[in-house]
């Protein structure tokens, strides 16, 4: 309501946070003209598009989807990964999008930032509370990837220890009742859609309702059995609208998510794969073993990219190698501060 003199958009994803915003802005102020846009996230389907339009339908809101360019990870890998200090590789597309949506200053994106954080609970358990904030049990549970498929041993240790320490530091700043909230807008997934708001920043304005202080306070006063349990979230999309509550979501069951089809992922093509191994076989032949990073990917590079694999473990063979190119640019931009050590000793050599 007190951005009234702004253009409201959203972009629509094919999951419950986006669609509780799109949704509550029809509620709240239906003869306000909003549009919706939606992209791939190339992640090797078309579900993000079919159920965002589905909603959009249900809703009566003009939506526009947007394909990513066939070479976009090649062009604007260095940028994205550069500008989010390279603490994460899901949002290159995000570049891409962005300069293709017709949008201005007078924009605002209400992005669904954190909804899933505080009314799913995301991998949040019931008696997470009780935990201490430098816990195993968050840590285990919340390991995007694991590091030491590119990291000798010893270093991914020491980095776990230290990332462990920091976090349980800057948790102990805020109260017990609303510790593993914090916790959950901290872990690494979390600063990577944080990055990507803030790249939605350089080209319009942003606003992030789940984020609201009365909000996030009514949140942390409701019962953990209550507001962590699976039908929670559905009942509140059901209180703003019925109808789009019971369409197919990414956040439904698999059995609910109908109607989408398999599609190449263009980060995976070819030509990209071929661009992130030259890069991989660049920094090996300039930095020797590179910090680490030799390994099979660059002992024997023609068996780098077996295209027999089966899924999934293609996929998964690809995202793997997404993150040696993602600590390839790192090394590049970051050799000069590392201090000389053995990577195959039994100990880490501190910085």
């Amino acid at each position: 309501q007190h951005r009234s003199n702004f253009n409201p958009v959203v972009f629509l994803s094919g999951g419950w946070d986006s669609r509780a915003i799109l949704a509550g802005i029809r509620k709240v102020a239906p003869k306000r003209n909003v549009e919706a846009y939606t992209t791939t996230y190339d992640g090797g389907n078309n579900k993000e598009q079919v159920f965002a339009a589905q909603v959009t339908n249900c809703l009566s809101v003009p939506h526009s989807i947007i394909e990513l360019s066939d070479n976009y990870y090649q062009s604007l890998s260095e940028e994205a990964l550069t500008e989010s200090a390279f603490s994460t590789n899901m949002h290159i597309w995000m570049h891409d999008f962005l300069t293709k949506i017709p949008l201005s200053r007078n924009h605002v994106n209400f992005d669904g930032y954190a909804g899933d954080l505080i009314f799913r609970g995301m991998k949040q358990g019931i008696d997470d509370d009780q935990l201490s904030p430098d816990s195993d049990e968050f840590f285990r549970r919340f390991r995007v990837q694991i590091p030491s498929t590119v990291l000798s041993k010893p270093v991914y240790n020491t980095l776990e220890k230290l990332a462990r320490k920091a976090l349980a530091d800057e948790l102990a700043k805020y109260p017990t009742e609303t510790r593993a909230l914090n916790f959950l807008i901290n872990n690494r997934g979390a600063r990577a859609v944080g990055y990507s708001i803030a790249a939605q920043r350089k080209h319009i304005e942003v606003e992030l309702p789940f984020m609201d202080n009365r909000l996030l306070q009514l949140t942390t006063e409701i019962d953990p059995a209550i507001r962590l349990s699976p039908s929670f979230y559905p009942d509140v999309l059901k209180k703003i609208n019925a109808e789009v509550a019971v369409l197919p979501s990414t956040n439904s069951p698999e059995p609910e998510q109908i109607g989408w089809t398999e599609k190449p992922i263009i980060k995976h093509s070819k030509a990209n794969l071929k661009f992130m191994l030259d890069e991989i076989s660049g920094l090996a032949k300039d930095f020797g073993n590179a910090g680490g990073i030799v390994d099979w990917f660059t002992l024997d590079p023609a068996k780098t990219v077996n295209s027999k694999r089966e899924q999934p473990f293609l996929r998964r063979h690809n995202q793997t190698l997404e993150s040696v190119y993602l600590y390839t640019k790192w090394f590049r931009h970051h050799h000069n501060l590392l201090a000389p050590c053995n990577v195959l000793s039994d100990s880490f050599c501190g910085v």
